[in-house]
């Protein structure tokens, strides 16, 4: 190497030297850009609110923190929504504190005149994605953060059913019986949180209260309200201590029908959120008022608005989320949003509006009465939940008997409307309330489902045989068992009913099974849900089959020594054996409107000793059994009611006033297998001993004595040539047959002589009655007849006695 390449380098490095010198100087603190060179992105959340999907209402504040090691020139803020594809767009700028590391922007503004708000809000309800960018002074940006949320700033819409009338409206308040709820549906993007239920008496007084987190409200409050497939809220239960202090409040008498108004609040889910760090001027009041959703104290009777805009068949088919959206803005479906809103602002209802004529006179009307609710019972089939409980058996073709009685108000049941249900178990259930609220939620599923009038109704007239509607609650299905309109032609109202319901295929051993009976009486109160039925599956059983030989069915006697009660009782396999027989015999009073005068019964068992058949007699020994003739006999003057009174005994001190007995006895003869499984048999028959009542009303023509012959002495009263007789007979038990009433005639010369039935001639006539001019038929047996009327030719007297007994003329 020379010299002057070393000298050469020596420059070269002395420039690099200062090269370098000048590129610590720029980057200097004197540089205007820090110390030294910034690399460092900006960190970013979103911080309030604070989970990624909450629910906002009103217009709110996004926050969240910043931070940079330098400075933060900028954060951005998009806005995008998630249910239209994106089609709004927005970008903000966001206010930002560096020193406090805080940023945070105001958004969704309200403003009523801005033509393209929806419902005067600048976003419409829906879901949106919010994303947030911090950008520093060198350039670097934090990268996107986002959350989702949902604004909601409609309150729930409500379809109400029940109480389904207004005071207003002039028509009958809705009717409830033990059991206060509130039905319908609702429609909201979010759960309810609380259904607050303001009652008031018939004289507008408020006469509801209560403790809710150390607060008295005016007010019942429900909370965490279902909506999915329809909504039913037990506000009120007679008898049912969680909510018995309620229905007290209301009605303090356990009897009667009080009448009230209802202003019904619900409130969802939704928040406000207007204060990110806790820090601002907002009152206790207005933070407490942020925890409260929408809220709404507007309802749509169901009468008003179901027919036009909801039913398929009769209306435009809307669901009630479509309601909703078409309230909030949103729907984009084919009907016409406008007039369907114009239709709902006409038929809302705010229950807690008022007019100066009348507090009440937008609230729901509705009465309360714990005696109202119709019952029902399957008779032999309570479910006992206890461990030791007896439970009935039962299997497929079993037949049950259920009887449905109107309320103690006395008002009528619509039958058409009685359906009969089953529920299987896989396990004896334990929980008594839990069944009992599943019986009532089957009653409001089955009344909705029916105000549907569509698919249930048609499901259920698919085939009479197999109706196959289920219901399901509690996710297991009831199945429907019995609809009396497929069973029953269409008749009146009842107060009343017997009838029986044959189980269904697909019984399972071992299993247990709830029955439920659901329907209304005609003022719309449901069934009381008070009493559990169900039995434990058999598939084995056989009921035994019993039949009443004699006496025949509604035969007449004077007595019940008279008729032999005999008959019998098989069972169809010889793996069972019967082992009860029971007797009953009802006897009711038939000239007293049927009042019942008693029940009588004697029971007879039968258990396996030895291989053999043993049967055990009562003390009372009315009902025996003869085993080689496999037949049963019953001696009923020796049955004897509750009182040990036998039924020889109540006919005997009837029978001795006088009076006379007008009875129907009616015999139920029952009988149990081995395998739990019942049959029985009824028949009737009558007790009489009132003699027939006979009068006569006229014999035309007649004329008196005293008259024809001027003699005033003369008190006979003389026929002549044809005459026509007339009467009645009055009994309740004419027997048939031609001489069910008969006729004599007794006659004499004699005037003075007072007439026997051994001055009878009617043989003399029957015998000669072609000479004397009389029909053929003519014998005295005038047959079952209640009227009387003779027609009869005196003359034929007169020539009776002149041609056969030398009478002179």
């Amino acid at each position: 190497m020379n010299r002057k390449f070393f000298e050469s380098l020596i420059k070269i490095l002395q420039g690099m030297a200062f090269s370098a010198l000048i590129l610590l100087a720029s980057c200097g603190e004197e540089s205007g850009l820090g110390g030294a060179i910034d690399t460092k992105a900006p960190t970013l959340s979103i911080d309030y609110p604070k989970e990624s999907g909450s629910a906002i209402r009103d217009s709110f504040i996004l926050a969240g923190s910043v931070s940079d090691d330098k400075s933060i020139s900028k954060v951005t803020v998009s806005v995008k929504s998630l249910d239209d594809g994106g089609k709004i767009s927005d970008t903000y700028s966001a206010a930002f504190d560096i020193k406090q590391k805080r940023w945070w922007i105001d958004l969704n503004k309200h403003d009523v005149n801005q033509a393209d708000y929806k419902n005067g809000w600048q976003y419409p309800d829906g879901n949106y994605e919010f994303s947030v960018t911090a950008f520093d002074n060198a350039g670097n940006n934090s990268g996107t953060y986002s959350k989702t949320f949902e604004i909601d700033n409609t309150p729930p819409v409500f379809i109400i059913s029940n109480p389904g009338v207004v005071k207003k409206s002039n028509l009958s308040p809705s009717a409830y019986g033990s059991i206060f709820t509130i039905d319908g549906t609702i429609s909201d993007n979010h759960t309810i949180s609380f259904m607050d239920v303001k009652i008031f008496d018939a004289s507008g007084n408020c006469v509801s209260s209560e403790s809710y987190e150390g607060e008295n409200l005016p007010y019942y409050r429900e909370e965490d309200v279902a909506t999915a497939g329809g909504t039913s809220v037990q506000i009120a239960q007679y008898g049912a201590a969680a909510v018995n202090s309620r229905y007290s409040q209301l009605h303090p008498s356990d009897t009667g029908t009080d009448y009230y108004y209802a202003q019904i609040t619900l409130t969802d889910s939704t928040k406000v959120y207007r204060n990110p760090w806790g820090d601002s001027a907002r009152s206790v009041e207005e933070n407490k008022a942020d925890e409260l959703g929408n809220s709404t104290s507007n309802v749509y009777l169901y009468d008003d608005v179901y027919a036009s805009l909801m039913s398929a068949k009769k209306g435009l088919g809307l669901s009630a989320a479509n309601l909703k959206d078409i309230i909030s803005g949103v729907y984009d479906g084919e009907k016409d949003a406008a007039s369907v809103l114009a239709v709902l602002n006409e038929k809302v209802c705010d229950t807690s509006a008022s007019s100066d004529s009348d507090p009440m006179s937008n609230k729901l009307s509705f009465s309360l009465n714990p005696e109202a609710n119709p019952t029902y019972n399957v008779n032999g089939f309570v479910f006992g939940f206890g461990e030791n409980d007896t439970v009935q058996s039962a299997s497929q073709g079993n037949t049950v008997s259920v009887t449905i009685s109107a309320g103690l108000d006395g008002t009528n049941i619509a039958p058409e409307n009685v359906r009969v249900w089953m529920k299987k178990y896989d396990s004896k259930p334990t929980d008594e309330a839990a069944v009992k609220a599943d019986l009532q939620s089957l009653e409001k599923s089955v009344e909705s489902l029916e105000r549907t009038e569509t698919d249930f109704m048609d499901s259920i007239h698919a085939t009479p045989e197999t109706p196959a509607t289920s219901v399901t609650t509690g996710g297991v299905s009831w199945i429907l068992v019995y609809d009396y309109s497929l069973n029953n032609s269409k008749g009146s109202s009842v107060t009343t009913k017997t009838f029986s319901v044959t189980l269904p295929e697909g019984i399972e051993l071992s299993k247990y099974y709830i029955l439920g009976v659901t329907g209304y009486d005609i003022e719309d109160v449901e069934f009381s849900q008070n009493t559990v039925y169900g039995f434990e599956g058999n598939t084995a059983g056989v009921p035994p089959t019993i039949k009443i030989e004699s006496p025949t069915n509604l035969s007449v006697w004077a007595d019940f020594a008279s008729p032999e009660f005999s008959g019998t009782a098989v069972i169809s396999t010889s793996s069972l054996y019967i082992t009860e027989l029971t007797a009953t015999m009802t006897v009711e009073d038939e000239s007293n409107n049927n009042q019942k005068i008693g029940e009588y019964s004697d029971t007879i068992t039968c258990k396996i000793e030895n291989d053999e058949k043993v049967w055990t007699l009562s003390d009372a020994q009315a009902l025996t059994w003869d085993s080689a003739a496999g037949k049963w006999q019953l001696d009923a003057t020796k049955l004897r009611n509750s009182l040990n009174q036998s039924l020889q005994e109540k006919y005997d001190s009837e029978a001795a006033t006088g009076n006379g007995v007008y009875w129907l006895a009616t015999l139920t003869v029952s009988g149990k297998s081995s395998s739990g499984h019942k049959g029985e048999i009824t028949q009737s028959i009558h007790i009489d001993t009132v003699k027939p009542v006979i009068s006569f009303t006229s014999v035309t023509p007649s004329v008196l004595g005293s008259d024809y012959f001027d003699d005033t002495n003369d008190k006979n009263t003389y026929l002549n040539g044809k005459v026509t007789i007339k009467g009645n007979v009055e009994d309740q038990n004419l027997k048939d047959g031609d001489d069910a009433v008969t006729c004599d005639i007794w006659a004499s010369t004699d005037l003075t002589k007072e007439l026997s039935a051994s001055d009878s001639i009617l043989a003399d006539f029957v015998a000669h009655r072609n000479e004397f001019g009389l029909n053929n038929d003519f014998d005295g047996k005038l047959g079952k007849t209640f009227t009387v009327i003779i027609p009869f030719d005196t003359k034929a007297i007169t020539d009776y006695f002149h041609k056969y007994k030398g009478a002179a003329e």
